[in-house]
């Protein structure tokens, strides 16, 4: 494992707090009765993803302290959550469509609240090919790399939830009203990803060039 690479896994660990303050409100706080609004392909997804994320915490750990047999047979758990995460994702982002529209927002509108979360998840599917096609190709920087940019390309949908309902940070372009704060923190969030995406897409092109060396 390369110098820089070696503490990853302890940066990657303030994902843990981040997304679960940032889903505190709208999730936990709710354990053991749920909204009805909250039903069990929510629950499946969340986790899924929480699974996912745990994994990309330990995953660099494991290398760290040369638990390698550790890090195979995670990275193989790994390979049978993303397909399920898709789905899942995939799923969710129809139920938010199908909100949009029995609130009384059009085709378009609806199309346009879900288009980043759709390119959100194209990159994290992409993303995460990539970096398996890479480690097979035992190419060890452009697999870290490419594991930076799936913790970038996730990173907002906590961030901006934990801004929002702890910070009360609101989007300048929402209302400030109660009603529209889910509104203002999915506003938030897309802002986040315009950004993370674009740091996510400097280091995929780092991973690139590691790759076209070797």
């Amino acid at each position: 494992m390369e110098r820089a690479y070696r503490n990853l896994g302890f940066i990657l660990l303030a994902l843990l707090p981040i997304f679960i303050a940032g889903f505190w409100v709208p999730y936990f706080s709710e354990i053991p009765k749920f909204d009805a609004s909250i039903t069990f392909a929510v629950h499946i997804h969340a986790l899924l993803l929480f699974c996912f994320l745990v994994l990309l915490i330990v995953q660099p750990l494991a290398i760290r302290y040369k638990a390698f047999a550790i890090h195979r047979n995670l990275g193989k758990l790994s390979n049978v959550l993303m397909p399920f995460i898709s789905v899942s994702s995939a799923a969710m982002l129809w139920r938010e469509y199908g909100e949009h529209l029995a609130s009384g927002a059009t085709a378009a509108a609806a199309r346009n609240d879900e288009f980043l979360s759709a390119v959100q998840l194209l990159l994290l599917g992409t993303v995460y090919f990539l970096s398996i096609s890479s480690i097979r190709k035992r190419n060890v920087s452009a697999h870290m790399r490419y594991m930076i940019c799936i913790a970038l390309i996730l990173l907002p949908a906590g961030l901006a939830r934990t801004l929002g309902y702890w910070f009360n940070y609101r989007h300048p372009c929402k209302s400030l009203s109660t009603e529209k704060h889910e509104s203002s923190v999915r506003a938030v969030e897309s802002a986040l990803l315009v950004r993370s995406g674009s740091i996510a897409a400097h280091v995929c092109l780092s991973a690139v060039g590691s790759c076209t060396l070797q």
